[in-house]
């Protein structure tokens, strides 16, 4: 029994090792991704549904949070993240809508009260403005700053990943996976987060620390920034949609990097 003992000491610490790099990892997937868009995003965490990362700034002198929601989609589908002001659930949730109109080949970005399918253009409940949109490499982007009601800083948000349309509108997903838990409750001002179905991961040190359920809010890196336009005709669905001309801009490494599909905004 004694010889053993080094050996179950070895494995014990090996699993301990393991857990925190995956930590880690976690940790920092959010925290090395950069922007288009003007203004840092000095916290961030990255969620564990659908592969999506959320990063913002939160303002408490007026109420306000600018986002950064990303998520990997073919540029024939489309992607969402809200906050319902009653639960983590999609029912409910003030939408930002996101794909690519495959006529323009332009992002669509839009508001969207989750009432019903489609998820047709219309107000919601949270004034969003500053809303823009992108396309690169496999990964939407959807930028907005919100005003939070009464200047509540924790919220329930959702988020959703698809590629069905109906009559040229983004519609239903899956029903299994990911799909039917990608919600959470959060806090923008203290960086906690509580999965659906999970206790509180608390911060501590006066800062956002990381948690195992969801990510690590952290500082994140800021870019440049695109000039945002308005007004897009309906869109209509067909064939993928076709790059933007342009030059390409290249990545860290020197290598040519993706086309991106500039954002412009569908009137509600």
């Amino acid at each position: 029994m004694a010889a053993t003992a080094p050996a179950v000491a070895r494995a014990l610490l090996l699993c301990l090792v393991a857990a925190s790099l995956a930590l880690s990892s976690s940790a920092q997937s959010c925290t090395t991704l950069t922007f288009s868009r003007s203004g840092d995003f000095p916290l961030c965490r990255s969620l564990l549904r659908l592969g999506s990362t959320l990063h913002w700034t939160y303002h408490p002198s007026n109420g306000t949070v600018d986002i950064a929601f990303r998520a990997p989609q073919s540029n024939t589908g489309w992607v969402a993240w809200g906050i319902n002001p009653q639960a983590p659930r999609m029912v409910g949730t003030q939408a930002l809508v996101a794909f690519v109109n495959s006529s323009t080949g332009r992002v669509t970005p839009y508001t969207s009260p989750v009432t019903g399918l489609p998820l047709q253009p219309a107000d919601i409940s949270i004034p969003a403005t500053n809303l823009q949109g992108e396309f690169s490499g496999g990964v939407f982007t959807i930028y907005a700053t919100l005003r939070l009601t009464d200047n509540q800083t924790r919220v329930n948000h959702v988020w959703q990943s698809s590629t069905t349309f109906s009559g040229g509108w983004p519609t239903g997903h899956p029903t299994t996976g990911d799909n039917i838990l990608s919600a959470s409750t959060m806090d923008f001002l203290s960086g906690e987060s509580t999965s659906v179905g999970s206790t509180a991961n608390a911060p501590s040190g006066g800062s956002p620390a990381p948690t195992p359920s969801d990510g690590s809010p952290a500082p994140a890196p800021s870019g440049g920034s695109p000039t945002p336009s308005n007004g897009s005709p309906a869109p209509s669905r067909g064939s993928p949609a076709p790059a933007p001309s342009g030059g390409s801009p290249t990545t860290s490494n020197g290598s040519p990097a993706p086309k991106k599909y500039i954002a412009r905004k569908v009137s509600a």
